[in-house]
């Protein structure tokens, strides 16, 4: 088991895409330098976008946008359906300073993926003005837009590893992965929970073996 942390981590508002949503717009956004952070930012938006109609199809191309040029393509012609999904990210998260996002934040960097079927999607990390994950999806036939924080404030470093710590217990006691190790969309949410009885069942089980 390996990757990222925040498709198990706890989500807030819970929050699962419908399996075959018609997911049509989705971006995400997170913290850090992007060279080890990025891939975490990435991972909360894929996690969610997996669930579309068709499942996943591939990516045909990525773009890498730094510093002013971010809010220059989130107001051109090409970026500009991502400025209202980019501001309900920002709104569920506590660390953001108010205010736009560009007069807060430092160097950011935004990956902007082309996927083969026609979702639009991006994602940003913000180097200094924020400190969790969040992601917003845009829906056909849906007028409010989908959006959660993945994570959230416990008074305590990392708690976004609780559900991957979960995820390993698990598999420790049982033998069994709680998703395919080729490639995952987000577990269920019985493993992202507080309170697991699926790890402590286990647990037994295997002391009475």
């Amino acid at each position: 088991m390996a990757g990222s942390s925040i498709p198990v981590t706890v989500r807030q508002p819970a929050m699962d895409p419908p399996l075959d949503a018609p997911i049509t717009e989705a971006v995400s956004i997170g913290y850090a330098d992007p060279d080890a952070y990025g891939f975490h930012t990435i991972e909360g938006l894929q996690c969610m976008v997996e669930r579309r109609k068709g499942g996943e199809t591939g990516i045909r191309s990525v773009q890498w946008i730094q510093g002013d040029d971010v809010w220059k393509w989130r107001d051109s012609e090409r970026g500009s359906w991502s400025k209202p999904l980019l501001e309900e990210a920002a709104r569920r998260q506590s660390h953001i300073q108010p205010g736009p996002l560009e007069s807060t934040a430092k160097d950011p960097v935004l990956f902007v993926f082309n996927y083969i079927d026609g979702l639009k999607g991006a994602s940003l990390v913000l180097t200094h003005n924020s400190a969790n994950f969040s992601v917003a999806m845009r829906v056909k036939g849906q007028d409010a837009l989908l959006s959660t924080l993945e994570g959230g404030p416990t008074g305590r470093p990392l708690p976004n590893w609780d559900g991957f710590a979960r995820c390993v217990d698990l598999l420790m006691a049982t033998g069994q992965t709680t998703w395919p190790s080729e490639g995952r969309s987000s577990p269920p949410e019985r493993y992202r929970s507080v309170s697991n009885p699926n790890v402590k069942a286990a647990r037994k089980s295997k002391r009475r073996s």
